[in-house]
């Protein structure tokens, strides 16, 4: 997917999907804050927070990891 149609506007499912593998990934593996994660993607904190949670539930049930074991 295209690095524009992850950081685009709106509440695609796609979009919201990847962002928040994104956000997942950049906190827990990166350890990116989300205040940080919120200013650079021009997001609330809370939204982000949000994304970070549903990134996480994504993640374990179709078993993606950011990079393999």
């Amino acid at each position: 997917m295209p690095l524009s149609e992850v950081l685009r506007e709106g509440e695609y499912a796609r979009t919201v999907a990847a962002r928040s593998l994104l956000c997942y990934w950049a906190n827990r593996e990166l350890g990116i804050t989300t205040v940080e994660l919120a200013r650079r993607l021009n997001l609330t904190q809370l939204t982000v927070s949000q994304s970070v949670d549903r990134g996480e539930r994504i993640a374990a049930e179709k078993r993606v990891t950011l990079l393999s074991k």
